[in-house]
């Protein structure tokens, strides 16, 4: 969030600042939402090869992102691990 010089009643969302919840919370939404869908589609048929490897991807654009803690990042790498070794 930003403030206009000389209108300080009035301020700018700002989507692409780093340190802004609102701004991650709408660059992670998606990405979030496209794991959410994966996972729940491959949980119904975990033997299509094709929903494993939507989940796969949808997983791995959320890892590499910046959307994660180092915690929570340490929790998708752990699922990853299972689903690889066919644990999941």
């Amino acid at each position: 969030m930003r403030y206009l010089a000389g209108l300080p009643d009035n301020f700018l969302m700002l989507a692409n600042d780093p340190r802004s919840t609102f701004g991650r919370n709408l660059q992670c939404q998606p990405l979030q939402l496209a794991y959410a869908e994966a996972l729940q589609a491959f949980q119904f048929d975990k033997q299509n090869a094709g929903l494993k490897a939507r989940f796969a991807a949808a997983r791995d654009s959320l890892i590499t992102s910046a959307c994660l803690s180092e915690e929570e990042r340490e929790d998708y790498c752990s699922i990853r691990r299972r689903v690889l070794a066919g644990r999941f």
